[in-house]
């Protein structure tokens, strides 16, 4: 493996393969896959007359779906399908690959991985929802907040620590995919059916949204609000069958409780919320 820097790069345009592979539509991504001498390509080149990504052979679909916004919600395929139909071949529900061995065990029953990248902070959830989601499942489950957020390595090992992740669409959903961990995904602006869970997790998304370009695949809310934002509820029920609790809540009495945890949240300045290395501060 090597670090992506102008050492690397060099190296690359002097060796020659039997074949590429870049599945990245970055255009200096591109660029560089284009000048890798290989037999064979698969996935995105550079348009040297726009500068924009384009289609090897067997590509084209995978990016009209990016590009066309009507076409990405009416697609009823995973993005494994795509992928694997990128290289020529066919997807039958093979797992992901992680090379990466963890070397510690589970410590926890839920991980809440809570932060999103910088380019898409439509996808994030409410943080006064997962502070709900913390203090509610922490009376009868171990809860860890998102760790390792400047280091790889101990992000790996964090969410191999956990039973269930509870995740926004981000990166460390896939990672935990690739973990085989149970989890539950939330979906702000983004198509929940185009990850496939392998039966380990169930995506939720909000079940009365009322913006008509949900979803929308934007980085930022068109409506500057967060209309598509899931229920706490249906995120704490989810997370609950997964572990197995098979409890009978009353629907009065829990939307009470929903009540009073959101006045708990917004009164109580002494909440331990975490901070950016994934600690809780005061």
């Amino acid at each position: 493996m090597l670090i992506y820097d102008l050492t690397s790069v060099l190296q690359l345009q002097s060796e020659h393969f039997d074949a590429v592979i870049n599945l990245e539509k970055v255009p200096g991504l591109c660029a560089l896959a284009d000048q890798v001498t290989a037999w064979r390509r698969y996935g995105f080149r550079l348009d040297v007359k726009t500068g924009d990504a384009e289609a090897y052979d067997g590509t084209q679909n995978a990016l009209s779906v990016c590009h066309d916004g009507l076409k990405k919600k009416q697609s009823q395929h995973y993005w494994q399908e795509h992928l694997f139909e990128m290289v020529g071949a066919k997807w039958d529900g093979d797992e992901y690959v992680f090379g990466y061995e963890p070397a510690g065990e589970e410590k926890y029953d839920i991980g809440l991985n809570y932060q999103v990248g910088n380019k898409w902070p439509s996808k994030c959830w409410s943080m006064d929802k997962w502070k709900m989601l913390d203090m509610e499942l922490g009376k009868n489950y171990s809860v860890s907040w998102q760790q390792g957020l400047d280091d790889m390595e101990q992000y790996f090992e964090w969410i191999n620590s956990c039973k269930l992740l509870v995740t926004n669409d981000s990166f460390g959903l896939h990672l935990a995919i690739a973990m085989k961990k149970k989890v539950v995904g939330i979906f702000t602006s983004t198509t929940s059916y185009e990850t496939h869970l392998y039966g380990r997790g169930v995506a939720v998304v909000s079940g009365n949204c009322g913006c008509p370009h949900v979803p929308c695949h934007q980085p930022v809310c068109r409506l500057g609000e967060r209309v598509c934002d899931p229920a706490y509820e249906d995120v704490y029920l989810a997370a609950r069958r997964i572990l197995g609790d098979k409890r009978q809540l009353n629907p009065a009495e829990f939307a009470q409780k929903i009540t009073n945890l959101a006045g708990t949240i917004g009164e109580t300045a002494s909440y331990q919320a975490p901070d950016s290395s994934g600690a809780l501060s005061g």
